[in-house]
């Protein structure tokens, strides 16, 4: 008996693949990713993802199986640490990364999208076992382990990142105290040979709508240094060319930010003298 027959399909990630140089490009395929209970399930469709809605509800949705060896790491006691994500049992907020979700886009994919999982439980674990938690670099808490596989990544639920700081309208903090502690962040992963490679204001949270302590987020570009990147920078943010992992990708995007953080702010200050 399928012992996730009862669960509701919950969607865990979907994008639209388009095809053709920006701005010119056109809407290709959606990808949508999915879980069913523990099970991992994937489809496409031509639906934009604005139009999607409800995915239990659309029977356009042909889904298929995507089994954890494909796409996961294969769990290492040595290596990797458990958490336990039962509600309540930690008295904090958790985040769960599903792994291999976000570069996944049908089954011939799947060497690519192993290699980043892979990359990213690795980094991980590399940061828990680095000493003391840097704090301005995301606290990793443990693994979740679905069929022998790192399936997932824990870590505490920050309140935003710095993206939804500013779309929000308000003064993100000290610009010296964000780029200052982003510096220390990336000096800190240079130490262990790695730059982070997709430093951009989505992969920088807070851990408090008041708190201004930015805080490193999402390692799946970390790579190390002169080592070949599986997955890229953001665009707007960095070289969408590179394709080695170098500390320069990583302080020109702090430069970048710093830039349109002093320009945000500027800005905030003349409208706020005007009201």
């Amino acid at each position: 008996m399928d012992q996730c027959a009862d669960e509701p399909l919950r969607e865990l990630f979907s994008c639209d693949v388009m095809v053709g140089a920006w701005p010119n490009g056109r809407h290709h395929t959606t990808v949508v990713i999915a879980s069913k209970g523990l099970k991992r399930l994937f489809a496409s469709t031509d639906v934009r993802v604005a139009d999607l809605g409800d995915i239990s509800k659309r029977k356009d949705l042909c889904f298929e199986v995507v089994n954890y060896a494909d796409i996961c790491p294969a769990f290492d006691a040595l290596w990797h640490s458990e958490a336990c994500v039962a509600a309540g049992s930690s008295g904090r907020a958790l985040y769960v990364k599903e792994l291999g979700v976000a570069s996944y886009d049908g089954p011939a994919s799947t060497p690519t999208v192993k290699k980043i999982a892979t990359q990213e439980a690795y980094v991980c674990g590399l940061l828990s076992r680095a000493g003391p938690r840097h704090k301005n670099i995301a606290e990793y808490l443990g693994c979740v382990v679905r069929d022998g596989c790192v399936a997932a990544l824990v870590f505490p639920k920050y309140y935003e990142t710095l993206a939804e700081r500013l779309k929000r309208g308000c003064e993100p903090a000290d610009v010296a105290e964000v780029v200052q502690g982003l510096r220390s962040a990336i000096a800190h992963l240079y130490t262990m040979d790695l730059s982070h490679n997709d430093v951009n204001p989505t992969n920088i949270m807070f851990a408090g709508r008041q708190d201004t302590t930015p805080i490193l987020i999402d390692f799946d570009s970390c790579r190390e240094l002169n080592k070949p990147l599986f997955k890229g920078c953001t665009d707007e943010w960095g070289d969408l060319n590179a394709r080695t992992a170098r500390k320069e990708h990583d302080d020109n995007a702090v430069e970048l930010i710093e830039a349109h953080l002093k320009t945000y702010t500027k800005n905030f200050k003349a409208q706020v003298g005007q009201l």
